[in-house]
């Protein structure tokens, strides 16, 4: 084979080579792009739905209606183990939010006396009670004039009885309920577990607190005590 042969093969085979590299570096920047544009669609995906987690948090959408809010940002403080309760005798932070179907609905400040029970849908000691406090009701032992509301709060879609809304209506609560999705109302009402009773009288001060559950007769004597001396 003569030198001439010899060397035009050699740049052949180079170009051939260099063909090679290119189509390679070609395939290689293709996967790339691709790989960038998935993990752009992941990350866009992930905006959506950390945004949509914001607004659950925000507005309860699972629900259908907008978070409770405390209106002046104060708090009662946590019911204490032992000896006098420091909230009675104090004015309850203003609380408005919305009942299941939308309807506005305020917990505190002035107009008519409250007795307010905080209850999370899973809280096994909250799902004895329920049935109970339509007994009470139907007994007579919800003083005259007294507004009856749970607050329905600690919301949890993996725990049972959820949604909340449905589990206290197949209970017949013989009351209003308030949403309280966010927590706003157990973080101002001093919320240490549930269920949790606060009764108030119409000027909407603490006549009476209680953690855990109570009986019918507590609970007759807690609302005659909010209605004051003319119930």
């Amino acid at each position: 084979m003569s030198t001439t042969s010899s060397k035009r093969e050699r740049q052949k085979a180079r170009r051939a080579e260099r063909l090679a590299e290119e189509q390679a570096e070609e395939r290689r920047a293709g996967m790339r792009s691709r790989l960038v544009t998935v993990i752009g669609a992941v990350v866009a995906l992930a905006v959506v739905v950390g945004v949509g987690i914001l607004l659950v948090q925000g507005s309860d959408a699972s629900l259908g209606v907008p978070a409770a809010t405390a209106d002046d940002g104060s708090v009662l403080p946590d019911i204490p183990r032992a000896g006098a309760d420091p909230a009675v005798g104090t004015e309850v932070p203003v609380v408005v939010g919305y009942e299941p179907d939308g309807t506005a609905l305020a917990i505190g400040g002035e107009g008519a006396p409250q007795a307010v029970v905080f209850m999370a849908h899973w809280c096994p000691h909250c799902q004895e009670e329920l049935p109970l406090i339509s007994d009470w009701v139907a007994d007579g032992q919800l003083a005259d004039g007294v507004q009856l509301v749970a607050v329905s709060t600690l919301h949890d879609p993996a725990r049972p009885n959820w949604p909340p809304d449905e589990w206290l209506a197949s209970e017949d609560f013989p009351g209003e309920v308030l949403v309280d999705s966010d927590g706003a109302a157990a973080e101002a009402w001093g919320l240490s577990g549930t269920p949790m009773w606060v009764f108030t009288d119409a000027d909407g001060t603490v006549v009476a607190r209680y953690s855990g559950q109570i009986d019918a007769e507590r609970f007759a004597e807690a609302t005659t005590l909010a209605a004051g001396p003319a119930a």
